[in-house]
């Protein structure tokens, strides 16, 4: 794959309904590495959908939240093998915040984890390299700088970026895009602070992440989805009765719309 998430625990069709990502200026995000995708639609129809075959359902489907049908198949786009070259170090943060697009733009992919009210942040970079010139094999060979376990004892502030895609609900539709993550240990306090977050996003015209936490409902979403009626207008035509329907989906893309385009909640 030319990019992945960080994450490796979903499922295939889960990852891409969800619009799973990774970083790097110049990669898209997993569902703009998608060729073709087989659905069983509400009808109980198995259909394929490609860039020349039902196109509107392809640009809906590969970020589809599950709403359009069960994906039974993923053809996808890969590259030849490659070794990546991991720098990780400590960086002061206004440094980081200063040089952040000359590094996107310099590495194939690079982020960076700042830790609320610290001074620095760990930046990483990964780079692709030759067979020859590719570290130690086996993780465990690297050396581990001292200082990476007083990291994980924080609540990290993770920033990463994609290139722009074509993906009707893509979080980088239209747009190259930087994400933002905040994370809170499980069982932790997190609810104000996430509002508190979401509400600085959301005033930047920020997306939110579909397979995360977030309070938007379909009236806001659809200012920020310049094809968010087209999508519904796709759902409403693969999946009539809502038979893939919960009461998430029912939050974030409102009631049904009709084959026409109309609202009707």
């Amino acid at each position: 794959m030319a990019n992945l998430g960080d994450i490796d625990a979903q499922t295939l069709a889960g990852a891409l309904c969800t619009g799973t990502h990774g970083t790097g200026a110049r990669l898209g995000g997993l569902a703009s590495q998608v060729e073709a995708l087989d659905l069983i639609l509400g009808d109980d129809s198995l259909v394929t959908c490609s860039a020349s075959s039902r196109p509107e359902l392809f640009a809906a489907a590969r970020v589809g939240l599950g709403a359009l049908g069960v994906i039974t198949a993923v053809t996808l786009r890969c590259v030849p093998s490659f070794t990546l070259a991991a720098d990780e170090r400590p960086v002061p943060l206004p440094e980081v915040l200063e040089q952040f697009d000359s590094l996107a733009a310099a590495n194939d992919r690079v982020e960076f984890y700042w830790f609320p009210y610290g001074s620095r942040a760990l930046v990483k970079r990964n780079n692709r390299v030759s067979a020859s010139g590719a570290g130690p094999a086996a993780p465990g060979a690297a050396p581990m700088p001292g200082w990476r376990r007083f990291w994980e004892f924080e609540v990290p502030v993770e920033v990463r970026v994609t290139a722009a895609d074509d993906i009707w609900l893509s979080t980088a539709y239209g747009r190259d895009t930087g994400y933002i993550a905040v994370h809170q240990y499980a069982g932790l306090p997190y609810q104000e602070y996430f509002d508190a977050f979401e509400s600085i996003a959301a005033s930047a015209g920020g997306r939110p992440h579909w397979g995360k936490l977030h309070c938007l409902d379909a009236e806001r979403l659809r200012a920020l989805y310049p094809r968010f009626e087209d999508f519904r207008r796709v759902r409403a035509e693969t999946d009539p009765d809502c038979r893939f329907g919960n009461s998430y989906l029912a939050r974030v893309l409102g009631g049904a719309a009709s084959r026409a385009g109309s609202l009707t909640g």
